[in-house]
């Protein structure tokens, strides 16, 4: 299994690890250009916070979720207009325990399939020097990451005893400890009613990097869609991002 770095998802520090074990089901889908990224299900909260921060390198964490669900081969790759009007093509990611899909370009590498089956990550083919993603073992620390993984929401959810409601305050609760955390840049969050927390966040990682995420957290579960890129590239990269995390599409299963 590999490891990946920690960060905060629905409020709660959660380790994001490696990735898949082996089938699902994966659906094709056509790109357009992409809008920054929104959330459109009757949101009825939201919030912002901003800070200048100096950089910070993550530390790797390990998860120790165990699932034999696996996922299938990704979608072949789809003619689209990538943003910035560049001519691109991009495949379909479906993870097979959680439900979530993921577009992705399709001239990243896929990584290796772990054992629990929670996710996937996706690189650039080649790295970006002077660039340190902060990520640990498994990955080339000069590699854009971007990173579809779940979790079972094991600290504020059902598991613990709380509706949907007392999920939602004890996330508001941590939200200052939260924005304290060293590489803070920003964030926001919104509420779907008894269904998410929508929570988007920004932070400085590893060496020049900064990583942009948006986290779905249930009663059940977090789903999150993550990219690590080199601020200074950020012209290059968030236009991908702003595409995939719009297209990011969360799931129903319990994990």
């Amino acid at each position: 299994m590999k490891k990946y770095k920690k960060w905060a998802t629905g409020g709660v520090a959660v380790s994001i690890i490696g990735i898949l074990a082996g089938c699902g089901n994966a659906n094709n889908t056509t790109g357009g250009t992409a809008p920054a990224p929104t959330n459109t299900s009757n949101q009825t909260v939201t919030n912002t916070a901003t800070n200048t921060v100096t950089n910070s390198t993550a530390n790797p964490t390990t998860n120790s979720v165990s699932n034999t669900t696996t996922d299938t081969n990704t979608t072949p790759a789809v003619d689209t207009q990538t943003p910035g009007n560049q001519t691109g093509t991009w495949k379909t990611y479906t993870n097979g325990r959680f439900g979530f899909t993921v577009e992705y370009p399709s001239t990243w590498q896929m990584g290796p399939h772990p054992n629990d089956s929670d996710g996937r990550w996706f690189t650039t083919p080649s790295g970006v020097k002077s660039f340190d993603n902060g990520y640990g073992s498994g990955v080339a620390k000069s590699d854009v990451m971007l990173l579809g993984v779940g979790t079972v929401n094991a600290v504020i959810g059902s598991g613990m005893g709380y509706d949907f409601k007392q999920m939602v305050a004890a996330f508001k609760k941590n939200l200052p400890n939260e924005r304290k955390q060293q590489g803070f840049v920003s964030e926001s969050y919104s509420v779907v009613p008894n269904k998410w927390i929508v929570d988007t966040l920004v932070t400085k990682v590893g060496h020049g990097g900064v990583q942009y995420s948006v986290t779905y957290t249930s009663l059940g579960t977090n789903q999150t869609i993550t990219m690590t890129f080199p601020e200074s590239k950020s012209d290059v990269y968030l236009p991908i991002w702003n595409y995939v995390s719009k297209k990011f599409q969360p799931g129903n299963k319990p994990g």
